[in-house]
């Protein structure tokens, strides 16, 4: 029986179908079953779960996303690594919107529309506003196989867009200090306008995420920075950067 014992205990730590917890005595080894739909009830959790986690990250907190997909794991009997895949999910929902995403969960470029449209109203809800109403279905379109026609006369919709009012006294101030130069990648600005030097003022943590329109929140940044930071997968460790080399600048959280 002993042998039988240590020989299951092995099979479990080896393979990832099981979740064994030691801290309960005598151990228990758990089956994960993968092959079931996601509920409402799991995804919304995997949602609860990641915004913790992002809130966190904005404002510069430690926390630890092993633990959270092992916990996750336990709870709805699956595997962390599950979880895992569905916070990339969650990330490519929030990178389609022009939100900020969880540095180390790279938004997954896989996500059906179906899902996505679910994730997105589960977001809603955790951030308490309306859904957005965005188009999931062209996000990862392969290009077509024969040479397109396009469209000699396109149609035209009109649509709602939520703006936010800025301080102009703060995109002066910022773009005054920057003198010309981006916050981000340390370059001149590429071109001159009427005004001079073109740099775009940037919320670090952005207004969509609840950022503040001051300047210990706002970069001036060139174009190509600005849409790197908004769409670059490396969005993350780039605002790290700007963290650590603008010394005005302050992390947030929801409650300041």
């Amino acid at each position: 029986m002993a042998a039988l014992t240590r020989s299951v205990h092995s099979e479990a730590k080896r393979s990832k179908r099981f979740i064994q917890e030691d801290s309960v005595s005598p151990v228990r080894i758990t089956l994960i079953s993968e092959e079931r739909p996601w509920t409402d009830d799991e995804l919304m959790a995997s949602v609860r779960a990641y915004m913790q986690m992002r809130e966190k990250a904005l404002a510069g907190q430690p926390f630890v996303k092993a633990e959270v997909y092992r916990v996750l794991g336990h709870t709805w009997n699956r595997s962390p690594s599950a979880f895992e895949r569905r916070m990339q999910n969650i990330s490519a929902v929030l990178h389609m919107s022009g939100k900020a995403w969880i540095k180390g969960l790279v938004p997954a470029s896989n996500v059906g529309a179906v899902v996505a449209q679910r994730l997105e109203g589960m977001i809603a809800e955790v951030e308490q506003r309306e859904p957005e109403q965005l188009d999931y279905r062209g996000a990862a379109r392969r290009p077509p196989k024969n040479l397109p026609g396009g469209s000699k006369h396109p149609s035209s919709t009109s649509v709602v867009v939520k703006r936010y009012a800025r301080d102009p006294d703060v995109r002066a101030w910022v773009l005054k200090e920057a003198n010309g130069v981006c916050d981000c990648c340390g370059l001149p600005a590429p071109f001159h306008d009427i005004h001079g030097p073109f740099l775009e003022v940037h919320h670090v943590r952005r207004l969509a995420d609840r950022g503040s329109d001051t300047i210990t929140n706002a970069v001036a940044l060139c174009p190509n920075c600005h849409r790197r930071l908004h769409h670059g997968l490396d969005s993350p460790a780039l605002v790290d950067g700007l963290y650590a080399s603008v010394p005005r600048l302050r992390r947030e959280s929801v409650d300041q």
